[in-house]
């Protein structure tokens, strides 16, 4: 979905948009690949994206025009909004990578980006 919703022409295919919405649904759900079923890889973070987590998907979202308003996309801001710690960064669990803190800085900037494009919404 990453592909399509960075993508201008694609972004705006309805069939794009349906999958948004039909992934927006599933935000803090099990998914259905056995190695990733566990609700808490929602809130396991890499950098560069290459699992589904929060933020990759938010992003994607909020490029597709999704609503911050719809309920699971609204609780998924909701968690990045709990977890912001007081220097502006967020406390995130991050599970692969050698140099946590560049990493930490990505998805910090990453976050940023998503909520000022849901603000565009």
């Amino acid at each position: 979905m990453r592909a399509f919703a960075v993508h201008p022409l694609f972004r705006e295919r309805q069939d794009v948009k349906e999958a948004g919405a039909l992934v927006s649904a599933y935000i803090f759900k099990r998914d259905v690949y056995p190695d990733r079923q566990d609700k808490k890889h929602w809130t396991q973070f890499v950098y560069p994206f290459c699992y589904t987590d929060l933020i990759s998907v938010l992003y994607s979202l909020s490029l597709l025009g999704c609503s911050p308003l719809q309920p699971d996309i609204e609780k998924g801001l909701q968690w990045l909004i709990d977890g912001q710690l007081e220097s502006g960064s967020w406390d995130l669990k991050i599970t692969a990578g050698r140099d946590r803190e560049t990493l930490q800085l990505y998805l910090d900037l990453a976050i940023c980006k998503l909520f000022k494009q849901f603000s565009l919404n």
